[in-house]
């Protein structure tokens, strides 16, 4: 670390580059396809006007040859391979591992002595730099002994605070909850963490709580860590009928993928009965009779067969209200080819069986007393917002065996919540 380097505040940070363009070898659309490639068209060789481009519109002439000579250099050649091959199998191969920086991270954990203090902030709702960009490095840069703060909020691709004149960030009457931001962000926190670590004032920024999370109900609560430690794990086994609960069932269960299609909408081949066709798998809960707070990743495990070379495994977690309605909330991924080496999918897994245990996103969710927890399998996701999969598939029909399955939910029964909350004085 240089030693002019005094503080970081990342914000929708990227912790590995291939977390951009793939979830577990899933492609992300299009990023997982043509980030590269498009990427480089509109910062690289696009003109002014058109996603901040130069080099077609510098009026020094001398300036526009030489950043068009850039752009063309050795190692745009090398990102480009990079992008198409991994866009055709989904690898994190040697391009991918040179750009992950927790791996970076931990290659240095006893080289440099001094670091930087970090503020991390990213938004749960962010599907652009999504959030499992955290995943594992949030714990690592903890480890690291730092002075570390962090903000986990439920806005999307953006700051914690709106930069608009005009908007508003308050609580919100209609919906009966915290709007998706801090009113203290500009005004406040940054001037007192830029003062503690460029000025060496001690403003008492770092006795504020080390970790402050906002759940999908608006509220604020604190952590010391980040996924917290003090949570309960809470076990739902699936069954064959379509239940989640504590005793679990045998047998299978299966269903088309729709060629990864979002709600199944492309023309499915000649060899598939629609009308005798399963394109999802819903599992439902009992009631809960409490609120509960699931803070982290869920994790989800079973064993897998497709009948196809490649398929993936896209889950959608749900709250379903008394209502009937259904709130997604969570998602999770795996490409079913790179269950045993995310370098180096397998090319064909047709009949192959696996055992998978998968991680969703982190998330900070409350699951409402009254509600039944739902979990769906399908092609694609289900709901919206989502984190935007364009799965790569031969249209396979994926089977999960019952026995053994099961979805593991992290609960935070011990909430403290921010008294008063950020918007308490506006209300």
């Amino acid at each position: 670390t240089s030693p002019s380097l005094k503080t970081i505040v990342p914000i929708s940070g990227i912790s590995d580059l291939y977390k951009y363009n793939f979830v577990n070898g899933v492609h992300i659309e299009p990023q997982g396809y043509a980030f590269n490639a498009y990427y480089w068209a509109m910062v690289g060789v696009s003109p002014v006007g058109l996603s901040g481009g130069t080099q077609a519109s510098d009026p020094d002439p001398q300036h526009s040859a030489t950043s068009g000579a850039g752009e063309l250099c050795p190692e745009q050649i090398e990102v480009q391979e990079g992008g198409l091959t991994s866009g055709l199998d989904g690898n994190k191969d040697a391009y991918w591992q040179e750009r992950d920086f927790l791996a970076e991270l931990r290659a240095s954990w006893d080289k440099n002595p001094v670091r930087a203090s970090v503020f991390y902030i990213h938004g749960l709702q962010d599907w652009n730099v999504k959030d499992h960009n955290m995943q594992d490095w949030l714990p690592a840069v903890q480890e690291t002994g730092v002075p570390y703060k962090v903000w986990l909020g439920q806005w999307g691709h953006a700051w914690p605070q709106p930069t608009s004149d005009t908007a508003v960030c308050d609580y919100n009457e209609t919906l009966k909850r915290g709007s998706d931001c801090r009113a203290d962000w500009w005004t406040t926190v940054m001037i007192a963490w830029f003062d503690q670590f460029l000025k060496e004032v001690d403003t008492g920024i770092m006795d504020a709580p080390r970790v402050q999370v906002q759940d999908d109900d608006g509220r604020w609560h604190h952590e010391q860590v980040w996924p917290p430690t003090d949570v309960a794990r809470h076990l739902f086994r699936l069954t064959a009928d379509g239940r989640l609960d504590s005793v679990g069932g045998t047998g299978t269960v299966g269903y088309h993928d729709g060629f990864g299609s979002p709600l199944y909408s492309i023309e499915p081949p000649a060899s598939v009965d629609v009308a005798q066709t399963p394109f999802d798998v819903t599992w439902r809960s009992e009631p809960l009779t409490q609120d509960w707070t699931l803070s982290g990743m869920p994790v989800f495990h079973a064993n897998i067969t497709v009948d196809k070379p490649r398929a993936n495994l896209i889950l959608t977690m749900g709250e379903q209200l008394p209502s009937g309605e259904v709130r997604a909330f969570n998602f999770c991924a795996q490409s079913l080819n790179h269950v045993a080496d995310l370098a180096e999918g397998k090319l064909d897994i047709t009949d192959l069986r696996q055992e998978l245990t998968l991680e969703c996103f982190p998330q900070d969710d409350v699951l409402h007393a009254g509600s039944r927890l739902v979990l769906i399998a399908a092609g694609n996701t289900v709901g919206t917002p989502n984190p935007a999969f364009q799965p790569l598939t031969y249209g396979a029909f994926i089977t999960i065996e019952m026995e053994g399955a099961c979805l593991e939910l992290r609960v935070d029964h011990s909430i403290v919540y921010e008294d008063p909350q950020p918007y308490d004085a506006e209300k």
